[in-house]
């Protein structure tokens, strides 16, 4: 009887140490389940700053373009009146020649200004497009 007795408290404290156990568990349960709610809620906002980003970029970057399509008609536009100009004033041969020379520097400088342009142009659209496919696989990744 005594051997018995010992024995249902022996499961009483293992069943104690248990339930024990599975509270301590259920709190670090709800613990974490409260991180990931928080988590979850912090990558949503970080979602919707990074398209508010992208929408700002691409807004940047069509407003720049535009602005500089301008730019480059009102130049060409000057270019064209500047160059007139001169060929109207030459008198005599040796000023024609001078100036034809001079006109062609000028477009060679021209033609290699725009050249680089282009490139910059080139340069930065690819790296806001690659940014922005970036921005976008890290969000469909998530």
């Amino acid at each position: 009887m005594l051997k018995i007795s010992d024995e249902i408290d022996i499961i009483k404290k293992q069943f104690i140490k248990l339930n024990e156990d599975i509270i301590k568990n259920n709190l670090l349960t709800s613990q974490h389940n409260e991180k990931l709610f928080k988590l979850d809620r912090d990558l949503i906002e970080t979602k919707d700053l990074l398209r508010s980003l992208l929408f700002k970029v691409d807004t940047h970057i069509q407003e720049t373009n535009d602005k500089f399509v301008d730019y480059e008609y009102a130049i060409a536009e000057i270019e064209k009146n500047i160059s007139l100009t001169p060929s109207e004033s030459v008198l005599n041969s040796e000023n024609l020649v001078f100036s034809i020379e001079q006109q062609e520097r000028e477009q060679q400088e021209r033609e290699q200004q725009e050249r680089e342009q282009q490139e910059e142009q080139d340069n930065s659209a690819i790296l806001s497009v690659d940014l922005k496919n970036i921005i976008k696989q890290e969000l469909a990744n998530v």
